[in-house]
Protein backbone atom coordinates (compact mmCIF):
# COMPACT_ATOMS: atom_id res chain seq x y z
CA UNK A 1 0.00 0.00 0.00
CA UNK A 2 1.09 3.80 -1.16
CA UNK A 3 1.01 6.10 1.71
CA UNK A 4 1.24 10.01 0.63
CA UNK A 5 2.53 12.38 2.68
CA UNK A 6 1.67 16.26 1.81
CA UNK A 7 4.45 18.43 2.80
CA UNK A 8 4.93 22.26 3.62
CA UNK A 9 1.34 22.39 5.11
CA UNK A 10 0.95 26.43 5.70
CA UNK A 11 -2.76 26.97 6.16
CA UNK A 12 -6.05 24.89 7.07
CA UNK A 13 -7.33 24.91 3.68
CA UNK A 14 -4.37 23.51 2.57
CA UNK A 15 -4.22 20.99 4.59
CA UNK A 16 -8.16 20.48 4.28
CA UNK A 17 -8.02 20.09 0.41
CA UNK A 18 -4.77 17.49 1.02
CA UNK A 19 -7.14 15.86 3.19
CA UNK A 20 -10.14 15.60 0.71
CA UNK A 21 -7.70 14.39 -2.14
CA UNK A 22 -6.73 11.35 0.44
CA UNK A 23 -3.41 12.42 1.88
CA UNK A 24 -2.41 9.78 4.46
CA UNK A 25 -0.46 12.41 6.52
CA UNK A 26 0.67 16.13 6.26
CA UNK A 27 4.10 18.00 7.19
CA UNK A 28 4.13 20.88 9.09
CA UNK A 29 8.10 22.20 8.72
CA UNK A 30 9.87 23.77 11.91
CA UNK A 31 13.09 24.67 10.32
CA UNK A 32 14.04 27.92 7.29
CA UNK A 33 12.18 27.73 5.01
CA UNK A 34 9.45 29.48 3.01
CA UNK A 35 7.24 27.12 4.11
CA UNK A 36 7.90 27.39 7.68
CA UNK A 37 4.88 27.31 9.69
CA UNK A 38 4.83 28.58 13.80
CA UNK A 39 3.82 26.26 16.35
CA UNK A 40 0.62 28.26 17.22
CA UNK A 41 -0.33 27.96 13.66
CA UNK A 42 0.61 24.30 13.49
CA UNK A 43 -1.19 23.05 16.45
CA UNK A 44 -4.76 24.86 15.26
CA UNK A 45 -4.52 23.14 12.10
CA UNK A 46 -3.61 19.70 13.73
CA UNK A 47 -6.50 19.93 15.86
CA UNK A 48 -8.74 20.36 13.07
CA UNK A 49 -7.81 17.37 11.18
CA UNK A 50 -9.38 13.77 11.23
CA UNK A 51 -8.28 11.18 13.51
CA UNK A 52 -7.07 8.93 10.40
CA UNK A 53 -4.46 12.04 9.15
CA UNK A 54 -1.01 11.07 10.45
CA UNK A 55 1.03 15.21 11.11
CA UNK A 56 4.59 14.66 10.39
CA UNK A 57 7.08 17.76 12.04
CA UNK A 58 10.09 18.23 9.72
CA UNK A 59 12.98 19.85 11.90
CA UNK A 60 16.59 20.31 10.52
CA UNK A 61 19.56 20.37 13.24
CA UNK A 62 17.28 21.36 16.15
CA UNK A 63 18.13 20.30 19.80
CA UNK A 64 15.95 17.15 21.02
CA UNK A 65 14.28 19.06 23.82
CA UNK A 66 12.71 21.68 21.34
CA UNK A 67 11.90 19.06 18.41
CA UNK A 68 9.93 17.22 21.89
CA UNK A 69 8.54 20.62 23.16
CA UNK A 70 7.02 21.41 19.62
CA UNK A 71 5.63 17.97 18.58
CA UNK A 72 3.63 17.71 22.27
CA UNK A 73 2.60 21.12 21.84
CA UNK A 74 1.05 20.80 18.60
CA UNK A 75 0.27 17.51 19.07
CA UNK A 76 2.43 15.22 16.24
CA UNK A 77 3.51 12.25 16.84
CA UNK A 78 5.88 11.31 13.75
CA UNK A 79 9.04 13.75 12.95
CA UNK A 80 11.27 13.84 10.17
CA UNK A 81 14.97 15.04 11.15
CA UNK A 82 17.46 16.27 8.78
CA UNK A 83 20.91 16.78 9.55
CA UNK A 84 22.88 15.47 12.39
CA UNK A 85 21.10 12.47 13.35
CA UNK A 86 19.00 12.15 16.71
CA UNK A 87 18.92 9.56 19.41
CA UNK A 88 15.95 7.79 19.43
CA UNK A 89 15.42 6.87 22.27
CA UNK A 90 15.28 10.70 23.24
CA UNK A 91 11.83 10.69 20.64
CA UNK A 92 9.30 7.88 22.38
CA UNK A 93 6.99 9.37 20.55
CA UNK A 94 8.10 9.10 17.02
CA UNK A 95 7.55 6.20 14.50
CA UNK A 96 9.99 6.97 11.63
CA UNK A 97 12.75 9.41 11.18
CA UNK A 98 14.63 10.29 8.32
CA UNK A 99 18.05 10.31 9.44
CA UNK A 100 20.24 11.14 6.81
CA UNK A 101 18.92 12.45 3.60
CA UNK A 102 20.66 11.00 1.06
CA UNK A 103 23.38 8.47 2.05
CA UNK A 104 25.44 7.00 -1.32
CA UNK A 105 22.22 7.67 -3.40
CA UNK A 106 20.09 6.12 -0.98
CA UNK A 107 17.37 7.42 1.18
CA UNK A 108 18.48 6.20 4.57
CA UNK A 109 15.21 5.49 6.95
CA UNK A 110 15.31 3.87 10.57
CA UNK A 111 12.18 3.02 12.70
CA UNK A 112 12.26 2.14 16.15
CA UNK A 113 13.32 -1.46 17.09
CA UNK A 114 13.84 -2.57 13.51
CA UNK A 115 17.39 -1.11 12.68
CA UNK A 116 18.03 1.02 9.05
CA UNK A 117 16.13 0.49 5.94
CA UNK A 118 17.35 1.57 2.43
CA UNK A 119 14.80 2.88 0.31
CA UNK A 120 15.40 2.56 -3.20
CA UNK A 121 18.12 4.87 -5.28
CA UNK A 122 16.14 7.90 -6.31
Amino acid sequence: MVRVKICGITNAEDAKNAVALSADALGFIFAESPRKITEIEARAIVKSLPPFVSCVGLFVNQPVERVKDVCEFCGIHTVQLHGVPFCLTAMPQAKWVALEHFSHGRLQWRQRGLGKLSLPEV
